[in-house]
């Protein structure tokens, strides 16, 4: 189904709205409410295991204020790994692996549920396939990931001074790489990806078709996926479900 072009301004409007969100939680509100000590406890009614989100390119782990909240009240324990973007997937990726160790002693759990935005979708699968590490994580979840690069990159000076950023987010042998490792037996790999991301400019806006699911979400551009209540609704479902096979998802009603 092809989107009106109304849509389409509509959902990209909609993502440049979110990023100037996303910008000030970076920049002021999650700064503040780190110092005033607001971001609470682990949920007392827990239930499943932990999730680790890890934000995508020049971004903070505050841009998961609202997934956190949501997954708070549902009793899910949401952990924000935070990074610095311009160095390479895989240290990130080794940090990763420790900041792992860390909720895991701290939960008592013996796996956690993963979930990758943007470039830190990169990360989290680089984690599982390339450190190899599926003896810690059950569910895999990417979002909005340039599982084929980028071609956006060569037009964002920023990027192109960042050799690393460059070569990872083009086109190029990183993604080949990863897209020719196996995945581990054991974890679940689910993702989430729209027709109408600005940012993901590869062939596919972001489809994987060798993850357990495939989802196309029509209803959320790029940041629509870590910001919209909607698509919380979406992912909560999807991390507690067994089924394998792709789907397409419009625009959905809330759950409640």
């Amino acid at each position: 189904m092809t989107a009106s072009l109304f849509e389409r301004v509509r959902l990209h409007a909609e993502d440049f709205l979110y990023l100037v969100e996303d910008f000030t939680w970076i920049l002021l509100l999650g700064p503040m409410e780190d110092v005033l000590a607001r971001n609470g406890a682990p949920p007392s009614n827990r239930v499943g295991r932990p999730i680790v989100a890890v934000h995508g390119f020049g971004q903070t782990r505050h841009v998961f204020h609202k997934m956190r909240r949501y997954l708070a009240t549902r009793g899910r324990d949401l952990r924000l790994f935070n990074y610095f973007t311009p160095q390479s997937v895989k240290s990130t990726a080794a940090r990763l692996d420790r900041f792992i160790d860390e909720v895991l002693r701290d939960s008592g759990a013996d796996k956690v549920d993963l979930v990758g935005h943007s470039l830190g979708g990169l990360v989290v699968r680089y984690y599982v396939q390339g450190l190899r590490r599926s003896d810690k994580v059950g569910t895999c979840v990417t979002l909005g990931a340039p599982h084929y690069g980028t071609r956006l990159s060569p037009y964002v000076p920023l990027l192109t001074s960042m050799v690393e950023m460059n070569r990872i987010l083009r086109p190029n042998r990183f993604c080949r790489d990863l897209n020719s490792t196996p995945k581990p037996a054991g974890v679940r790999f689910i993702n989430f990806y729209s027709p109408h991301d600005f940012f993901v400019r590869s062939r596919d806006r972001g489809s994987w078709p060798d993850a357990d699911k495939d989802i196309r979400t029509e209803f959320v551009g790029h940041l629509g996926l870590i910001m919209d209540y909607r698509f919380f609704d979406i992912l909560l479902r999807e991390l507690r479900s067994t089924e394998t096979h792709g789907v397409v998802i419009p625009m959905p009603e809330r759950i409640g």
